[in-house]
């Protein structure tokens, strides 16, 4: 959270899924009505190459319908990601069940490395989105 002058403000990382879940609301809402370049994905309907979560929406599909090895193919960083976040909230259940608050605190070295990591994981997985496009 960002702590200014004693008063909470409004975390970042909510602003930001704020953000993204109002525009995909709007883009949802108006999608009837955009020209044809603009319907289905507009990075790759710009770019001509596949956008970093390309396939995420088939590999979400296929995990929950049990075919792990063909949602980790469609999108490899997209798979991990619901994975995680499945885990992470069953944990988070299971704590919060037996009283306690779940936090993950990093010390500075961890979250250099963590943020270096994801930052890698996100090319990585977009170059494979790319080159298996060839």
């Amino acid at each position: 959270k960002i702590i200014k002058d004693k008063k909470e403000e409004i975390p970042i990382f909510f602003l930001v899924g704020f953000s993204f879940f109002l525009f995909s609301f709007l883009y949802i809402f108006f999608y009837k009505y955009l020209p044809g370049e603009f319907k289905g994905c507009v990075f790759r309907n710009i770019f001509h190459i596949p956008c970093p979560s390309c396939g995420g929406s088939r590999a979400f599909l296929n995990l929950i319908y049990g075919k792990i090895g063909r949602s980790f193919l469609e999108n490899p960083l997209i798979f991990l990601v619901f994975l995680f976040l499945f885990i992470f909230s069953l944990i988070s259940i299971f704590t919060y069940q037996k009283g306690y608050k779940l936090k993950l605190i990093f010390e500075k070295k961890e979250l250099l490395f963590w943020r270096f990591f994801t930052i890698l994981a996100f090319f990585l997985n977009w170059a494979y989105l790319i080159l298996k496009e060839v």
